[in-house]
């Protein structure tokens, strides 16, 4: 159930932060949206875009991984 919840939480999360930046493109205002886009993946990943492309897969999964549950639950159905 608490790999369910997060998961939810997490998928709820990033609705609401993508209505945020359609919100700001209906407006046009591509400054606004930029921002928005930018601050998310900074709190997201710790870094900014540039370093998270020259990391590896596995830092960045690690990165996105931070902070959240990291174990599997292994369903015998």
């Amino acid at each position: 159930m608490i790999r369910r919840d997060y998961i939810l939480s997490a998928i709820e999360e990033f609705a609401a932060v993508l209505a945020k930046i359609l919100g700001f493109t209906k407006k046009e205002e591509w400054e606004n949206a930029s921002a928005t886009a930018t601050q998310e993946f900074q709190r997201l990943t710790g870094v900014d875009a540039p370093q998270a492309l020259r990391m590896s897969d596995t830092e960045l999964l690690a990165r996105l991984m931070e902070g959240g549950p990291t174990h599997v639950f292994m369903c015998a159905c």
